[in-house]
């Protein structure tokens, strides 16, 4: 299935203004794969990093050429409705929905700071989350799954700083997760700065 990347209107240039794209799209054919960002995203590290579905740690680890370890902040269950409900539907749902924020650290600097509202469909993807505690990318590895990427807000600032909203889905998970990343990440010696 093909991943699209859609931005929001909230999308802007690093100075502020307004982007007139309004989509792009992550085509996935047989020899062919294609994500076409906006052009004012020149750096091609970051282009990488906002198109990473699910393997930015590998991507960060080899960016920095060292380990990259996930710290979790919070991992916590968000209670589900209160009250009886008369819809079937919702009453059979036994899916579980977790708030998760982590930072991504290298060198004991931190490279990325991720919340997440995750909601686990499967039994194995409760088990995995919960109690084997993996991180999200590895969630869908251990489970053999290429989830569906969409890519649905970036925003930059004029330090370098910028974040990027996007889902990730498949039919154990859906997750949508903000990424935020420091100002000078970019660098390959960011984490070896003062």
């Amino acid at each position: 299935m093909p991943a699209t990347c859609s931005n929001s209107n909230r999308d802007r240039h690093e100075d502020g203004t307004q982007l007139t794209q309004k989509s792009w799209r992550d085509e996935r054919k047989e020899r062919e794969t294609a994500c076409i960002l906006p052009a004012h995203i020149t750096n091609p590290i970051q282009r990488i990093i906002i198109t990473a579905s699910g393997d930015l740690q590998r991507i960060l680890s080899a960016l920095y050429n060292h380990r990259i370890h996930v710290d979790i902040i919070y991992n916590e269950v968000v209670p589900s409705g209160t009250g009886s409900s008369t819809n079937n539907a919702a009453a059979a749902d036994t899916s579980l929905s977790i708030d998760r924020q982590v930072n991504l650290i290298c060198n004991s600097k931190i490279v990325c700071r991720a919340t997440s509202a995750i909601k686990l469909i499967s039994d194995r993807a409760k088990k995995l989350l919960l109690l084997q505690k993996v991180a999200i990318g590895q969630l869908f590895m251990q489970l053999g799954v290429n989830p569906e990427f969409n890519l649905l807000d970036l925003g930059f600032n004029q330090d370098t700083s910028f974040y990027r909203l996007y889902s990730l889905s498949s039919s154990d998970v859906v997750c949508e997760i903000k990424e935020e990343f420091p100002a000078g990440m970019l660098d390959p010696l960011f984490i070896h700065l003062s």
